[in-house]
């Protein structure tokens, strides 16, 4: 994080018209200060990612949501074959809806919904349902979804399914997916 690499490089990604997204395994107040230091200094804008694997507790989230401000700070619910990857013991018991709905209690309201069971497969992603529950029932702004987008057919069902953006990494490096197709 400290690196002069990255700051080089993450400066060179902003100098394209690009916006970033950092996923620094911010999970409670001290992580997350020295995160922002480390981006103010090297004079970066970056939107932060609070992974549900990061975070201890609903105070927690809460309190890295403020001192994130006024960054975007978008909730990362991570899964693995539909079962949420969460830190907090009482969290584990929880639907992704309920954590969504908690994320969203505390000021996150943009969400990843990223089942790591389906990074890099190409076989589809099984987030569908939950984005289109997600979009119904919560208060979330933003829906991103990742894992296993395949084609331009997934983006369409994922769009249909009320999301507003996909990870696409695979998909972009295998040419299954090439820059035209996304614009």
């Amino acid at each position: 994080m400290h690196g002069r690499f990255e700051a080089r490089a993450w400066n060179e990604i902003a100098a394209q018209g690009l916006s970033l997204w950092l996923d620094a395994g911010i999970g409670d107040l001290s992580k997350t200060r020295v995160v922002l230091e480390s981006l103010d200094c090297a004079q970066i804008d970056a939107d932060l990612i609070v992974g549900l694997e990061s975070i201890e507790s609903e105070d927690e989230l809460r309190a890295v949501r403020q001192i994130c401000a006024p960054r975007r700070a978008t909730f990362s619910l991570d899964m693995q074959s539909g079962r949420p990857l969460a830190r907090n013991s009482v969290w584990q018991g929880l639907s992704p809806l309920e954590l969504v709905t908690i994320a969203n209690d505390a000021g996150l309201l943009d969400v990843i919904v990223l089942d790591l069971a389906d990074v890099g497969t190409s076989q589809g992603t099984r987030t569908f349902d939950l984005c289109r529950e997600i979009r119904q029932a919560t208060k979330t702004r933003s829906i991103i979804a990742g894992g296993g987008v395949r084609g331009m057919d997934d983006l369409k069902a994922l769009a249909d399914a009320g999301c507003d953006a996909a990870l696409v990494a695979s998909a972009l490096h295998d040419g299954r997916l090439t820059p035209e197709d996304i614009r």
